[in-house]
């Protein structure tokens, strides 16, 4: 008979996983803690690219800006939520997705937004 290792892989992530899903957290709760910060830098530019109005004190509950914080926490469930099901690439798309949403939007914002708007 051979032997069976019940040590392998256990409690051991993906550190993919893992460093997104902190980066996320941090996000989200960065968010919270300097949001006047926040508002004042992104209410425009935000606001622009997502479609909402612009308020003079917007608040961090809004649309728009509920997307910054909303985002990050879905996608942290969901990775863990996927992880929890074993599923190894499902795990790594929910952590990396806010990433990329952000890179699209500053793209879009910086890049293209001159040309089209």
């Amino acid at each position: 008979m051979g032997q069976t290792s019940y040590y392998k892989r256990q409690g051991v992530g993906d550190p993919f996983v893992r460093i997104l899903t902190l980066i996320n957290l941090g996000a989200a709760v960065g968010t919270f803690v300097a949001w006047p910060n926040f508002s004042a830098a992104l209410a425009d530019p935000f606001s622009l690219v997502a479609g909402g109005g612009r308020a003079m004190s917007p608040s961090a509950f809004e649309y728009p800006f509920c997307l910054i914080w909303a985002i990050p926490l879905i996608c942290v469930g969901g990775a863990f939520l996927a992880k929890s099901l074993e599923s190894r690439r499902m795990a790594r798309l929910f952590a990396a997705f806010p990433s990329f949403l952000a890179a699209a939007c500053v793209g879009w914002l910086y890049f293209s937004y001159g040309y089209w708007g």
